[in-house]
């Protein structure tokens, strides 16, 4: 009994302080504002006083300043003069030479546009908050008068001292009266509400308990959520979403649909979904930092008598999947157009050998080496797709310590010769010698760095095979002192069937998949490639291989 009586009185006393302090607040602004109001009218009363007396005295229309500061003296307010431009002809505080245009101050305007001005602002002039009136004069000047803030709230103080003892006079009446109220009923209370208030924190706990679990669930997921009312206001929406959606503003629950960046086809999905309580389904590109697809799923719902309360939506990104279905159309396409190039010429030229060329000694072999070369084009096409795969298929390796200099050397074996016929010397500089890696797949990717070294660099280059060491592991890289790869390529170099120079890699016999092979190699190892070119300079390719 004695808690609740504490608790009723501490309620009791802070909502007794709490209107006190409104009633407090209110009376003293609108006893700030009476007071503002009153002194403006006596400054204007005066205002008018002095103005008569300006009008009829014409030594003080000669020497404005001297009347400023005369009768600024006499009923101590700051009195100033002003011109039809704004320039200050007399002032009691300040000197006029040294006193900025007034034409723009707020109390000048007023009176020029409706005959009179008042404003409440600091002056620059005199450094201090004061509070203006003026009127305009008959020559198309100004006068003013002005009275500092601090004189003005030193009069407001007394009142407001006398507000505050009235206010706390009768708190404390108040106050009395309130405790002897709750002592009579908060015992024949006490046992009923300590029943009610043990059920409600039970029930509060569980809905705290609930909200959060909820609330951890939303947060967490990885698809956006957006649950809309029937009236199309925002009932829920949880973080993935507003990172979809790009939302800035985080208070948006309550707010219409409309009045987020919601792409316009998901709007009138929802709506369609509102009106027709069935289950729509679409697909919406959002572009940002770089495009991202998203599927959306929109459900209603509804309420115990089948009415449609609202609606859900639910945002899955298909990013990769779109990224995957695109790479997979632009393979086959690419691949087809790999095939099909070989295979009409050597459909063209066996057409060719069928219909006669085969008995002209003097074509038959150029002929049937053509049909040769295209057969072998079309068998490193083939390898070289099984190679990869096989890499993504099968993504396998057997490591174990491998010399890198015999695994460079045994590279090297197979395609000096190939170097040899184009004068391109090859050299090694191993730092690094041995690594746990798989020495046939690393081989197969050195391998194609360095061909692709011989292939595309002219007669007297050289390419260089390093070993060094690397902040994430081990460097293996091949130089050469080319011709150089422009930059604008250098971000697709090794995208499947991505060439420089298209026609050049194709009379070369180039099968366009090389480097992706030395890309995939170098992932499965937990590793990357990179590549620096610049154009007339060379280039270079390099493994990166982390630590086992």
């Amino acid at each position: 009994m004695k808690s609740l009586f504490k608790k009723i009185l501490l309620l009791y006393t802070a909502a007794l302080c709490a209107i006190l302090l409104i009633f407090g607040i209110t009376g003293a602004i609108h006893l700030k504002q009476d007071h503002i109001k009153n002194t403006e009218e006596a400054l204007v009363k005066n205002l008018d006083q002095l103005k008569q007396s300006f009008l009829d005295n014409p030594a003080a229309q000669k020497e404005p300043d001297i009347f400023c500061k005369k009768y600024g003296k006499i009923i101590t307010m700051r009195i100033t003069i002003i011109s039809s431009d704004g320039k200050a002809l007399g002032d009691s505080d300040a000197e006029p030479l040294h006193m900025e245009n007034h034409l723009d101050r707020p109390e000048i305007q007023k009176a020029k546009k409706n005959g009179y001005g008042s404003n409440l602002r600091f002056s620059h002039t005199v450094e201090r908050d004061m509070l203006y009136v003026a009127k305009p004069l008959e020559n198309g000047g100004f006068i003013r008068v002005a009275l500092p803030l601090k004189t003005l709230m030193h009069s407001f103080s007394n009142l407001f001292y006398t507000l505050f003892i009235v206010l706390t006079l009768s708190g404390a009446l108040i106050l009395i009266l309130g405790i002897l109220t709750t002592k009579r009923i908060t015992s024949p209370l006490a046992s009923s509400l300590s029943s009610a208030q043990d059920q409600l924190s039970h029930t509060i706990d569980h809905l705290t308990q609930e909200k959060q679990k909820l609330s951890a669930i939303l947060t967490n997921l990885y698809d956006g959520v957006l649950a809309i009312h029937k009236d199309k206001s925002i009932l829920l929406c949880n973080e993935s979403l507003q990172k979809i959606l790009d939302l800035t503003d985080r208070h948006i629950i309550g707010k219409k649909l409309f009045e987020i960046l919601c792409p316009p086809l998901i709007i009138s999905a929802i709506e369609d979904c509102l009106k027709s309580g069935t289950i729509h389904q679409k697909q919406i590109k959002i572009v940002q930092e770089r495009e991202k697809y998203f599927e959306c799923i929109i459900s209603p719902l509804f309420a115990t008598d089948k009415s449609i309360l609202g609606a859900v939506a639910i945002f899955h990104d298909i990013t990769e999947l779109k990224h995957v279905e695109q790479m997979r159309v632009d393979f086959v396409a690419n691949v087809s157009h790999e095939l099909k190039t070989p295979l009409t010429s050597i459909r063209g030229y066996t057409d060719t050998l069928l219909d006669g060329a085969l008995e002209d000694p003097a074509h038959n072999k150029n002929f049937l080496n053509i049909i040769r070369e295209n057969t072998l084009r079309l068998t490193r096409l083939v390898e070289d797709l099984l190679t990869l795969s096989q890499l993504e298929s099968q993504p396998s390796l057997t490591k174990k310590e491998v010399h890198l200099k015999t695994c460079i050397d045994e590279v090297l074996t197979h395609l000096t010769p190939y170097a040899e016929k184009k004068n391109i010397t090859l050299t090694t500089d191993i730092h690094i010698h041995s690594w746990m890696c798989d020495s046939q797949k690393i081989e197969q990717a050195l391998s194609n760095l360095v061909h692709n070294a011989i292939q595309y660099n002219p007669s007297q280059s050289t390419i260089a095979i390093k070993t060094a060491s690397h902040p994430q592991g081990l460097k293996l890289s091949v130089s050469d002192n080319g011709a150089g790869i422009s930059s604008e390529h250098l971000p697709r170099i090794f995208e499947r069937f991505y060439r420089v120079d298209r026609s050049r890699s194709r009379e070369l016999g180039g099968t366009g998949l090389g480097l992706s092979i030395v890309k995939h190699v170098a992932l499965l190892h937990g590793g990357s490639v990179e590549v620096e070119s610049t154009l007339d300079r060379g280039s270079t390719f390099s493994l990166i291989l982390p630590s086992s």
